[in-house]
């Protein structure tokens, strides 16, 4: 008897999680399928933008303002495509691409990677520069340069100021 109801408990308790799981991922998918509208909408944005500035290229330099309309118009049916489909057909689609090209994937993994990193990079050594900075200044008149802390020390590199 205690061992029936521990097992409808048991049993009970797996239905509930089990609803739980399904609830929560049809809510990430909902969200998901949000986001990705948004995406496309972004998408949508850019070939407009590209549009308007092979518009603006057309006097001067009409090879190039072709080659950023063609550009605007794969971006728009890229943006047209990624709204037509769900989440799981744009997964199945991600997937079967990596599974059939995987240099390209690797090589745009790589890419996205290297770009990351320059701009870490990049805001590290901006910060580090930039107090750099704050401690010398150049005298625009001789062009040495003093420690802001202690004017009074000599120039850097020299021993005296010469005044």
């Amino acid at each position: 008897m205690i061992g029936d109801v521990a097992s409808e408990a048991v049993d009970e308790a797996k239905r509930s999680a089990n609803t739980l799981a399904a609830e929560a991922g049809e809510k990430v998918k909902s969200m998901l399928n949000q986001q990705v509208g948004v995406g496309a909408d972004l998408a949508g944005h850019v070939a407009t933008s590209a549009r308007a500035a092979a518009a603006s290229l057309d006097p001067n330099l009409p090879q190039l303002a072709e080659l950023v309309r063609v550009a605007g118009d794969r971006v728009e049916r890229l943006a047209q495509d990624i709204r037509r489909q769900s989440i799981d057909e744009l997964m199945r689609r991600t997937t079967d691409f990596a599974r059939e090209r995987p240099a390209v994937t690797f090589g745009a993994a790589a890419l996205c990677g290297f770009a990351l990193f320059r701009l870490l990079k990049a805001g590290a050594d901006g910060s580090t520069r930039s107090s750099g900075r704050e401690d010398w200044y150049r005298d625009d008149m001789t062009g040495q340069r003093y420690h802001r802390q202690s004017p009074s020390i000599s120039p850097q590199g020299s021993h005296s100021h010469g005044a």
